[in-house]
C-alpha cells in the first residue's frame, strides 16, 4: 500500500505547487492592471483640473472653442494608450496562464501515467487492459488540448494584428482630421 501512497503524495504536492503558480501569475496581472488604473486616474484628475482652468479662463467663444479643441485630441490619445496598455497586460497574463496550464496538463498526464504504472504493478493480473485504455484516453486528451492551445494562440495573434490595424486606422484618421 505504501508503494502507491508515496507517488500519490508527490503528485498532490506537484498539483498544489502548480496551483500556487497560477495564483501568483493571476495576482501579478491584477496588480499590474490596478497600477495602470491608479496611474490613469491620477493623470485624469490632473488633466481635468488643467482643462477646467483653461475653459474657465476663456474670455470669449473663440478662445473657448480653441480650448475645447486642445483638450479633445490629448484625451483621445490617452484613452487609446490606456486601452493599449490594458490589452497588453491582459494578453500577457493570459499567455502566461495558458503556458502554465499547458505545462500543468503535461505534468499531470505524466504523473497520472506514473501512478497507473505503480497501480498496475500492485494490481492483479488482467488489469493491463484498463491501464492501456486509460493511457490511450490520456494521450487523446493531451492531443486535443495541444490542438486547442494552438488555436487559442493563433486567435491571440490574429486579435493582436486586428487591434493594431484598427488602432493605426483610428490614429491615422484622427491625425488627418486635425490637420
Amino acid at each position: 500500500m505504501n508503494v502507491i501512497t508515496e507517488p500519490y503524495a508527490a503528485f498532490s504536492k506537484q498539483n498544489f505547487e502548480a496551483a500556487m503558480r497560477f495564483i501568483n501569475v493571476a495576482l501579478e496581472g491584477s496588480q499590474r492592471m490596478l497600477e495602470l488604473q491608479l496611474n490613469t486616474a491620477k493623470r485624469a484628475v490632473s488633466d481635468n483640473t488643467k482643462n477646467a482652468r483653461a475653459l474657465a479662463e476663456a474670455a470669449d467663444v473663440e478662445e473657448l472653442t480653441e480650448a475645447q479643441a486642445s483638450i479633445v485630441r490629448p484625451a483621445f490619445e490617452k484613452a487609446l494608450e490606456y486601452s493599449r496598455n490594458a490589452y497588453h497586460i491582459a494578453s500577457e497574463t493570459q499567455n502566461e496562464l495558458n503556458e502554465l496550464f499547458g505545462q500543468q496538463i503535461s505534468e499531470f498526464n505524466r504523473g497520472l501515467i506514473s501512478l497507473l504504472d505503480e497501480a498496475v504493478t500492485a494490481n492483479p493480473a488482467g488489469s493491463d487492459f484498463a491501464s492501456a485504455a486509460m493511457r490511450t484516453a490520456i494521450a487523446a486528451a493531451d492531443t486535443a488540448y495541444d490542438t486547442m492551445a494552438k488555436g487559442v494562440r493563433q486567435a491571440n495573434v490574429t486579435t493582436r494584428q486586428t487591434t493594431d490595424i484598427i488602432e493605426a486606422n483610428v490614429t491615422g484618421g484622427s491625425k488627418k482630421k486635425s490637420a
